[in-house]
């Protein structure tokens, strides 16, 4: 949701994902487990299905001051 409210990262993803949401949030939350908690439940290529995007190193940099304030409003007792 954070990503969507993003006026530098919303727009980009909206043309892509419009009506796709849920199927793209349910991709992410397969790819996160499976990295944090290695359940092996992603099988795509997330760098492939973003180059299309023309995302730049900015665009990445927004993207994780987003997912660092998600963790922290999310996660606690992590270190």
């Amino acid at each position: 949701a954070t990503v969507r409210r993003d006026p530098m990262l919303g727009p980009i993803f909206e043309v892509r994902l419009a009506g796709r949401w849920d199927h793209h949030l349910s991709k992410m939350v397969d790819f996160w487990s499976s990295v944090t908690m290695q359940t092996g439940t992603y099988f795509g290529k997330p760098h492939a299905a973003h180059n299309a995007l023309g995302l730049t190193t900015e665009h990445f940099s927004r993207w994780l001051d987003l997912f660092d304030e998600t963790i922290d409003a999310c996660c606690t007792g992590f270190a």
